[in-house]
């Protein structure tokens, strides 16, 4: 990992230099607070040429040490203070290290911290330069490589290639199917993104959601997950999973609003009205509500959608659920958790609830857009997910 640019800050009558190490960033951050004074005297020019690289959980730091001596003779740089802070701002900074004046390059202890600002102050015996903090030079890490997964109809693999630190993730899950007659829609899956760490040579495992099948004369039914896995998907190996949409209810007696799937999302909601609807487990949507004959079936989890029975229709692949039969409710959405399936009946009917997302505990820039992924279809299919995942260095 290099640096875009590099960033000589004015402090007073002295220069200062910061860098900062955290992997995936580029560009500026303009959030860094204004001038922080360390005493001094004269003019001590701190180091220059400021470059930080990652080396697994440890910082590799180079500099080029400033010329010339002091009001004694001496050279400038008797010492160099490595500073350290997980933030930037002014009162955070720590001197983790002390080295001499004739060296150039510092690897810091291993430490689990993802974010870290680091600057080399010079200590001239004592006195030491000063700084300012009103900008700030940045890495940029290397794209290795991407690659776009779609729907197949099973589980897909890949694996980290060599020099591999995170991977940038987006997920799409897949649309419910839609109601009877074009007169429901199924929900849309969710949009999530998130940079995860992995290693390099770690094997991923792919399922990419199906969409949920329309519905010629029943309730349509919930849409499979999308998701990037560990090992065989499951919940202890996600990774990142985008939700499924539910499945639109047939038409019944009620208006739209109570009918449509819920998108899938990190928080869904639940059905309008719960009920007979079955609720979704770990990997899978709950099948749709009894109507006019028995309930829609499970999905399996992880894996093929719900069987469809008599007139109701099948779960899409990824574990959503078949939608209720008869006037019955929408199938449930596949998810971490899936959704739980609409309520069936004449009178009172309802969608099945998207599928749960999820995203593991260390990744970041997660960014959740629920009813962005996959499209619920309007008495029709719905869309498939996909998921793209680009490894950087």
């Amino acid at each position: 990992m290099r640096f875009k640019k590099s960033y000589l800050l004015i402090g007073g009558s002295s220069l200062a230099i910061l860098a900062l190490a955290s992997m995936g960033y580029s560009g500026w951050m303009s959030s860094i607070p204004t001038t922080q004074s360390i005493s001094s005297e004269g003019a001590i020019p701190p180091p220059t040429n400021l470059k930080v690289t990652t080396s697994g959980s440890n910082y590799d730091l180079t500099w080029t040490a400033p010329t010339g001596t002091d009001y004694n003779g001496n050279a400038l740089a008797q010492y160099f203070q490595i500073q350290r802070s997980s933030t930037g701002l002014a009162g955070s900074w720590s001197t983790i290290a002390t080295v001499a004046g004739s060296q150039t390059d510092y690897t810091t202890p291993a430490s689990s911290t993802s974010v870290s600002y680091f600057r080399i102050v010079t200590d001239d015996n004592g006195w030491l330069s000063t700084y300012d903090n009103s900008g700030v030079a940045q890495p940029s890490s290397s794209l290795i490589s991407t690659a776009t997964f779609a729907y197949s109809g099973g589980l897909q693999n890949i694996t980290a290639p060599i020099g591999t630190q995170y991977i940038a993730v987006t997920a799409s899950g897949a649309g419910g199917g839609g109601g009877n007659n074009l007169t429901t829609y199924g929900g849309s899956g969710d949009l999530i993104s998130a940079r995860i760490p992995v290693s390099a040579g770690q094997s991923l495992v792919v399922l990419v959601g199906g969409g949920g099948i329309g519905a010629g004369t029943d309730s349509g039914s919930g849409a499979g997950l999308t998701g990037v896995f560990s090992g065989s998907p499951s919940q202890s190996t996600a990774l990142i999973i985008a939700g499924g949409g539910g499945g639109g209810a047939n038409d019944g007696t009620q208006g739209p609003s109570q009918l449509n799937g819920g998108n899938g999302s990190l928080t869904p909601t639940p059905p309008a009205y719960g009920g007979d609807g079955l609720s979704g487990g770990s990997g899978y949507g709950g099948g749709g509500g009894a109507g006019d004959y028995p309930a829609g079936y499970d999905g399996t989890p992880f894996g093929a959608g719900g069987q469809a029975f008599l007139f109701s229709t099948t779960g899409g692949y990824g574990g959503g659920a078949s939608g209720g039969q008869g006037w019955g409710g929408g199938g449930g959405g596949s998810g971490y958790v899936g959704g739980q399936g609409g309520n069936g009946g004449v009178d009172v009917g309802s969608g099945g609830e998207g599928g749960t997302s999820y995203v593991i505990a260390t990744a970041t820039h997660v960014v959740d857009q629920p009813g962005y992924g996959g499209q619920g279809g309007y008495g029709t299919d719905g869309a498939n997910g996909h998921v793209t995942i680009s490894f950087y260095s």
